[in-house]
């Protein structure tokens, strides 16, 4: 949500509203940018302050597990026939890599 609003070129905002379409966002949203941004940094801060996990490698999940967490998710079709975007086995495994430590890796 954060690459939405911000976006990949440094925050023009004719980005934001493609890249929230292209991700299934509101668009809408994207012309106010700074009150998404505020509301992603409270939630983060909660998440902080109640000592949530901020990560997959946090609660114990490994590089390793990658390709089965990959696997696993494609496997939950009603789920994927009702998502705005098409999410293919790579889609899966990127959203995964990033949130076990940030990192982008390509799927083996």
């Amino acid at each position: 949500m954060r690459a939405c609003i911000r976006g990949s070129d440094g925050g023009d905002a004719t980005y934001r509203r493609q890249s929230c379409d292209q991700h299934g966002h509101s668009s809408e949203a994207a012309r106010r940018p700074g009150d998404l941004v505020h509301f992603i940094d409270a939630l983060a801060a909660i998440c902080r302050d109640c000592k949530v996990p901020a990560s997959l490698a946090e609660v114990g999940v490994g590089e390793a597990d990658l390709t089965r967490l990959a696997e696993d998710a494609m496997k939950q079709t009603r789920l994927l026939v009702n998502n705005s975007r098409e999410i293919t086995y790579q889609d899966a495994y990127t959203i995964y890599s990033e949130a076990l430590d940030g990192r982008k890796r390509q799927a083996a």
